[in-house]
């Protein structure tokens, strides 16, 4: 700790020199000239307005827990997430490695027109302007190549610098109001004018000039204020530094700009005219930068030397206000890619997470951005760059601004910031100011900084990295969820919004993968799927813990769900080999009578030759399960059985199918047996599949019975490929079929009415092998149980001449006579 900084070297001083800037020497004047006094402090105070509310939102981040490094990336990633705050990280440190390429040149222009005055030029105005940068980025890759505490040391003494050119620039008027030289009069310098300052009051812009577009131009002037949270890593209590530092810098800065703004309008006049070698001149308060020719050329640049006191300090202040920006942009940079770098949200950027020496300093990301400053320093002019520059610090501005809204909005309990001047309304006020600002600075650079970030998130949004910081968008999503969850149980159900919500006795969902795969086929963006897991112990899933298979599902109908987000219909595969586990077809039965007891619909889904259920792929896994299995898992292990070697997909020992849904709804159950094929149908799995509706009918109205079946689904607005009505469901089974299927039947229940119902459910065995063993699907209306009249083994013998014949996937399913289809639109 003893190496790191407090606030006012490592934030205070830090904010001041970005701030301080090249716009305080080279830009303020021009304001003043075009837009007038009144309109100038007007722009400086919307600055101020956007910053400090920005630095607001900012301290109440930086006080609601631990700072590390990273700044603005730290502040939105853990507020808003991986994925703006990834966006975030790399656009920062981008911006921040091109500004010191930015501030190089600006350096370099100074020393180039010093040079001219002394006509000393090394090859032409481009060329000189590329070595002396390269020259001067060089120099300050070395000092923060030799350490952070030396970058430091040289931040001091360029402040002093900078602070005696300003005091300088003050004084200069005072002394000039005494005593002026000819010289400086006659080019339009008065000293402390009164009549001077009343004529530099209203605006006078020059052709193509507005009030924002003078804003454009000035405000990058406040991009500094993240210089000190950039280099968090480096503060001794980022959380209390931050917001100290920041906040003083501005309210020192913003009046240092109105007070020279001032200054400038009461000492200067707009416009002169005066004859050097004959030439008429304009006002030297217009830099030649915006086009405007004088023919006292330094003076274009260096307006200051004129006012100032003493001329050779305020051009050691313009070198000062260039270097340390440049220096603080250099140490940034590298620091915001570390910690993007450490968190490991893109390839290739984690090797820039490295630190070296006992304060982790990045020195690999010093030297990228003095690659990527070299690059830019190589244009030699980078006019068309700085709005992109300008907008990549508002984007940040914006963000920071809608992380505290954000997570204010939320109310989560974890939102505690110990700073408590601030407001979510200003702070989604000031995003607001930010994303304006970027569209009147330039609106296509706007829309590529916008774009870029929208790139970025997605591209973070769609890796999923594995990181959990709690952000304030997982807050708001809860909030929402519970607030809809709230409206929703408020509203009363309609008919027309049914929506299968279905409890999926399930197991270990990744064994029984095929079931919950299927579930998802009717489920997935149209209703809700529950997997319920019943087990003797607890684990680190959501499960039951019950000593039974009947109360385990029992409990999970009753208690899984939220208000109107309950299951209302459940789904467990088919037991297979029950003949030879008698003891366990009690509670597999039962499961059934409770289910229909508690008005849910109940679906059984039986996928005899294991074909597999995942679209459009095979199961690349295998897995062994003839490993032992022990108690209620077992049970579930019996319900949906897989192939040894998952080998779902080979369809060369599989009957050519006909791409088609057989419906055979044999009973009226309110409609989801026709529900539930159809929202099969437009899945991606059976979409190539038609519907084809099967219903019983009597053998000399069979014409009759398709007609009034096809209009009914013409009214439920059902798609199908045909309608078959049959005539013979009620006849007679074939006798050896009939001898070898019926099994057990309990002497005390009513015989004959048991005989009728299994002779019934063996015809309706033969109809579906005659007519649906091509099928993809075979849906059919499940047999109800009757207590006390069937016993649990007879009806699952019933299930089985049912299903047992057919080898494509079977669903039996039947509603609670809850009407699921209207006509109504």
């Amino acid at each position: 700790d003893a190496s790191k900084f407090g606030w006012i070297k490592g934030v205070l001083i830090r904010c001041l020199l970005n701030i301080w800037g090249v716009m305080l020497f080279s830009r303020l004047s021009w304001v003043v000239g075009q837009a007038g006094l009144g309109f100038a402090l007007l722009i400086i105070l919307l600055a101020a307005v956007i910053t400090v509310v920005t630095t607001l939102s900012m301290s109440a981040i930086c006080s609601n827990g631990e700072v590390k490094g990273g700044g603005a990336y730290y502040l939105i990633s853990r507020s808003l997430g991986p994925e703006f705050g990834g966006a975030i990280g790399l656009i920062f440190s981008t911006a921040n490695a091109i500004g010191v390429a930015l501030y190089i040149v600006g350096f370099a222009e100074a020393v180039r027109d010093y040079l001219k005055v002394i006509n000393v030029v090394i090859v032409d105005d481009l060329n000189d302007i590329r070595i002396i940068g390269v020259i001067a980025a060089t120099l300050i890759f070395v000092i923060v190549m030799i350490g952070v505490a030396w970058e430091a040391r040289a931040q001091l003494i360029l402040f002093v610098l900078l602070v005696g050119a300003i005091i300088n620039c003050i004084v200069g008027p005072i002394i000039y109001s005494f005593t002026m030289p000819e010289e400086k009069r006659l080019r339009g310098f008065t000293g402390l004018n009164g009549t001077t300052f009343l004529a530099n009051m209203p605006s006078k812009f020059s052709p193509g000039e507005s009030f924002f577009t003078i804003f454009a131009v000035f405000f990058p002037a406040a991009t500094g204020i993240l210089a000190g949270a950039n280099v968090s890593a480096i503060l001794k209590n980022p959380s209390k530094s931050i917001p100290k530092g920041t906040l003083s810098a501005i309210l020192i800065s913003t009046i240092t700009y109105l007070g020279l703004a001032c200054l400038f309008a009461s000492s200067v006049v707009r416009s002169t005219a005066y004859a050097s070698d004959g030439i008429n001149v304009v006002n030297c308060t217009f830099p030649n930068s915006y086009g405007l020719l004088c023919d006292y050329q330094v003076i274009n640049y260096f307006f200051l030397h004129m006012i100032s006191a003493w001329e050779p300090l305020t051009a050691a202040g313009i070198f000062a206000a260039t270097i340390s920006s440049a220096l603080a942009s250099l140490v940034g940079a590298p620091n915001v890619l570390q910690a993007v770098g450490k968190d490991k949200l893109f390839p290739y950027v984690k090797i820039f997470g490295v630190g070296y020496g006992k304060m982790q300093e990045p020195r690999r990301g010093y030297a990228l951005t003095y690659a990527i400053s070299m690059a830019f320093i190589a244009i030699g002019d980078l006019n068309d760059i700085a709005p992109i520059i300008s907008n990549f610090f508002l984007i940040a501005y914006a963000l920071i601004n809608y992380s505290c809204f954000d997570a204010s909005q939320a109310c989560s309990p974890g939102w505690r910031p110990s700073f408590k001047y601030y407001s979510k309304w200003c702070s989604l006020l000031g995003a607001v100011l930010c994303i304006g600002a970027m569209f009147v600075i330039n609106w296509w650079a706007a829309l590529i900084t916008i774009g870029f970030v929208a790139s970025l998130y997605k591209y973070v949004d769609y890796t999923k990295p594995e990181v959990n910081w709690g952000s304030s968008v997982q807050a708001r999503q809860y909030v929402s969820a519970l607030n809809a969850a709230y409206r929703l149980n408020a509203t009363l159900d309609h008919v027309k919004n049914f929506r299968p919500q279905c409890l999926v006795l399930c197991g270990n969902i990744s064994e029984r993968r095929n079931l919950v795969q299927f579930a998802s086929h009717f489920t997935t963006n149209t209703g809700l799927l529950i997997c319920g897991i019943i087990q003797p112990i607890r684990a680190f899933i959501s499960s039951v813990t019950s000593n039974d298979l009947l109360s385990g599902a029992r409990s999970l109908m009753q208690a899984c769900g939220l208000g109107k987000l309950s299951p209302n219909m459940i789904l467990f595969g088919y037991m297979e080999n029950w003949k030879n586990r008698l003891t366990l077809v009690d509670d597999y039965v039962n499961i059934i009578h409770d289910a229909f007891d508690l008005n849910f619909g109940v679906a059984i889904f039986r996928n005899k030759n294991n074909i597999s259920m995942v679209p459009n792929k095979a199961e690349n896994s295998t897995r062994n399960t003839n490993e032992s299995k022990n108690g209620l898992d077992e049970i579930l292990t019996e319900m949906v059985k897989l192939s040894p070697d998952d080998n779902f997909t080979q369809l060369k020992d599989k009957p050519k199918r006909k791409n088609v849904i057989d419906i055979w709804w044999i009973y009226d159950d309110g409609g989801l047996t026709v529900l539930i094929p159809y929202l099969l149908s437009l899945s991606r799995y059976w979409s190539n599949c038609k519907l084809r509706v099967l219903t019983p009918g009597k053998p000399e109205r069979l014409q009759l019975t398709m007609i009034r079946m096809a209009t009914l689904l013409k009214k439920f607005r059902i798609d199908y490929e045909n309608v078959i009505a049959l005539g013979d469901i009620n006849e007679e089974p074939c006798e050896e079929r009939y001898s070898i299927e019926i099994v057990i039947v309990n002497n005390n229940t009513d015989i004959r009415r048991i005989i009728a119902k299994s002779k019934r459910h063996i015809k309706i065995g033969e109809l579906l092998l005659k007519h649906s063993a091509g099928s993809n699907l075979v849906v059919i209306t499940l047999p109800i149980p009757r207590k006390n009249v069937c016993t649990a083994t007879k009806y699952m013998s019933w299930l089985e001449v049912i299903s047992g014949s057919l080898t494509c996937p079977v669903l039996m399913i039947r509603g609670n006579q809850t009407n699921v289809l209207t006509f109504n639109s």
